[in-house]
Formats: structure tokens, sequence, C-alpha cells
């Protein structure tokens, strides 16, 4: 399984909408050739809301969410995966290294189901121990 990141989908609906193959739809093709399950997670889901309320065609961009969300299983935030957000965000800390909450939410996501994450900004996760990162 492959958690794809909000800076993947956001790419990947703004290839969509211009109706042009990019990084991501040529990464999702690679993604699905691999047979791998995709999912997101919903923080991703949380961020791109955050998108559509700045947005300037609300109801558009909504719709296109909606569209891209039946595409993917959503992984859920449990008991557990908060316990790992305090050990990732934690040990950051302490390195003098801090992350965004959204990143340390996702990425705690990833880390609860042993998944890969895939993102545009590889910098963001590839210092979280133990999580898996791929870019395209």
């Amino acid at each position: 399984m492959a958690v794809l990141e909000t800076t993947f989908v956001i790419d990947l609906m703004k290839e969509s909408k211009l109706r042009r193959d990019g990084a991501a739809s040529a990464k999702l093709k690679e993604l699905t050739a691999r047979k791998e399950t995709l999912s997101i997670s919903i923080f991703t889901v949380a961020e791109l809301h955050v998108g559509v309320a700045k947005g300037t065609q609300p109801d558009q961009e909504r719709l296109q969410i909606q569209r891209c969300l039946s595409l993917f299983g959503v992984l859920q935030f449990r008991e557990s995966t908060a316990e790992l957000f305090g050990v990732v965000v934690g040990k950051l800390e302490k390195h003098g290294q801090p992350i965004s909450a959204m990143d340390a939410l996702i990425a705690s996501t990833a880390l609860e189901h042993s998944e890969l994450l895939v993102t545009r900004n590889l910098k963001h996760f590839q210092r979280i121990p133990g999580l898996q990162v791929e870019g395209y």
C-alpha cells in the first residue's frame, strides 16, 4: 500500500484539471503498475478542504476533491496513531528539527500502517525515522 501525501493529491488534481499528464500522473501509473493499494490520510482530506475554503471556486473544488477521494481509501486517526505522532514530533524536536503538525500527522498515519508515503516534499519526510518515503 502507498499513502499519497497532500502535495501528490493536489498535483494529481491540477494535472487532471489541465488535462495534461505530469510527474504526479506518471507516479500514479507507476504505483498502479506495481499493484500498490492507494490511500490517503484523513489529514490530507482536511488539508484539501482548507484549500477549498481559501479558493475562488469552492463548489468546483469541492466536487473535484470528492471525485479524487472516491479513488482512494481514507486512513483514519486512532489512539495508536496519536502515540506515533507524539514519538515523531518529540524525537524531531529533541534534535532541533521541528515539523509541521499536519506533516507529522500524515507521516504518523503512514507509519501506523507500515506503508510507503508518496510526496513531492521529500525533505519534510525523509528525516522521520522508520518512515518509507518515495518522491516523484
